[in-house]
């Protein structure tokens, strides 16, 4: 599978990537079989797919657990992106939150470190200062973005960032119209989450 750089960070993703939100039991999916869910994972790996997504509020940790537990063994063949939630934007509780998904990631660094949702209460400034001192001790590689609008992402030119994750698929286009251009200015590029629309695309 064709694989492109992350901002010239030397990190290679597949361009296609495995979404874990619904590996956690959270209510929106129901209850996950977990040896389906880590079957899906060396599936996707042993196929080309290396971007591994999840975040610590998918099932409060439960996502970031089972992929812990699928990349054993496995972890340099896998790029792993996780994400820092809105109400932990601030300096010191992005450092514990990352200790605490490196933890269940059960791995010692993370590729790709996200903002899951920006929020105007926090300045940026803030958060990718503690971004900035985890790539320094090698816990974080690159940060990214996931749900940027407009206003945030042109504020975020003046950073490395890996990407602005937008949902965006054939029934859900509104961030072509300023999103996806905002960003493109900003320098960041984009990735779509939920291009199946949370499966209605798949024809099932």
């Amino acid at each position: 599978m064709k694989k492109s750089e992350l901002r010239k960070s030397g990190i290679m993703v597949s361009g296609l990537a495995l979404g874990t939100w619904a590996y956690s039991g959270a209510a929106l999916w129901g209850a996950s079989d977990n040896a389906a869910a880590l079957d899906t994972i060396h599936f996707a790996l042993e196929h080309g797919v290396n971007l591994i997504d999840t975040a610590d509020r998918y099932g409060d940790g439960k996502s970031e657990e089972v992929v812990g537990e699928a990349l054993k063994g496995r972890r340099d063949k896998a790029v792993l992106a996780t994400k820092v939630y809105t109400d932990k934007l601030r300096y010191d509780d992005v450092i514990a939150c990352c200790e605490a998904s490196l933890k269940r990631l059960q791995t010692d660094y993370i590729d790709l470190y996200q903002i899951h949702w920006p929020t105007p209460d926090i300045p940026v400034a803030e958060t990718f200062r503690a971004f900035e001192d985890l790539k320094k001790a090698g816990k974080i590689r690159i940060a990214g973005v996931c749900n940027a609008g407009k206003g945030c992402a042109a504020s975020l030119a003046e950073y490395e960032v890996a990407m602005n994750q937008l949902p965006y698929s054939l029934i859900w286009r509104i961030v072509e119209k300023e999103v996806v251009p905002a960003s493109l200015a900003a320098g960041m590029p984009v990735c779509a989450y939920s291009p199946l629309a949370q499966g209605l695309l798949t024809g099932k």
